[in-house]
């Protein structure tokens, strides 16, 4: 009998700390789970700024040609402080919203009869990803979303250009028309929250940016931060 008590004290001891071992353990893949979502959700976002940032860097390299074969002045403008009505074609409103979050292509001829620049659009406008924004935040490079526009007193037929937003402009030749050699666009992500004016940046020590090089006109793909 007591070696039956014996065995049976054993096998609930067994048992309990089987229990104890199954919940640890429960408790771990949990963990893990938690773990793995917010690197999975993390990585996602990452995506969604790098493919923004090559969106953006295809546009730059369209406009380059752009100037290039039409032999014509061609802009990239960056809006950062438009009013959600001034973006329009013909009065009517085309986009809205689209400070640090959007970019539009236009080009500049001369009109023959009167002499005066004319910028007419040569592209719509482009939306970068959901939670991507255009980051103004000063780097140790040149950030021409903190600056203003390279090309200034713009008097444009097309109410959607105006010479305070900054903007990349291309010379026919494919050079870029900037006093820095290289500047850069940054992306970031982050929110709006309501009312405000600028975009909130989430800087998760990663910077991601779009550089253009001043005699070549060639842009180039950035990651800034990574050891």
């Amino acid at each position: 009998m007591r070696v039956r008590d014996a065995r049976r004290q054993n096998r609930r001891r067994t048992a309990a700390f089987t229990l104890v071992e199954l919940l640890v353990v429960i408790g771990i893949i949990g963990l893990l789970l938690v773990i793995a979502m917010t690197t999975i959700s993390n990585i996602g976002q990452a995506t969604q700024v790098e493919i923004s940032a090559n969106q953006l860097k295809g546009t730059i390299h369209l406009a380059r040609q752009w100037a290039i074969t039409q032999r014509r002045t061609t802009h990239v403008v960056f809006p950062r402080n438009v009013p959600a009505d001034r973006i329009e074609s013909g009065g009517t409103v085309i986009a809205s919203n689209v400070n640090f979050r959007a970019y539009g292509g236009y080009d500049e001829t001369i009109d023959p009869q009167s002499g005066a620049r004319v910028i007419e659009p040569v592209r719509e406008w482009t939306f970068l990803s959901p939670g991507v924004f255009f980051d103004r935040t000063p780097r140790p490079t040149v950030n021409i979303m903190g600056l203003h526009a390279s090309v200034s007193n713009h008097r444009s037929t097309n109410p959607g250009v105006w010479s305070d937003q900054p903007t990349l402009t291309f010379a026919p030749n494919g050079s870029l028309a900037s006093k820095s050699t290289a500047p850069e666009v940054f992306l970031n992500e982050g929110f709006l929250a309501p009312g405000a004016t600028e975009p909130t940046i989430q800087d998760r020590g990663v910077q991601i940016s779009v550089q253009v090089y001043q005699w070549t006109g060639l842009p180039q793909f950035n990651r800034h931060g990574e050891d």
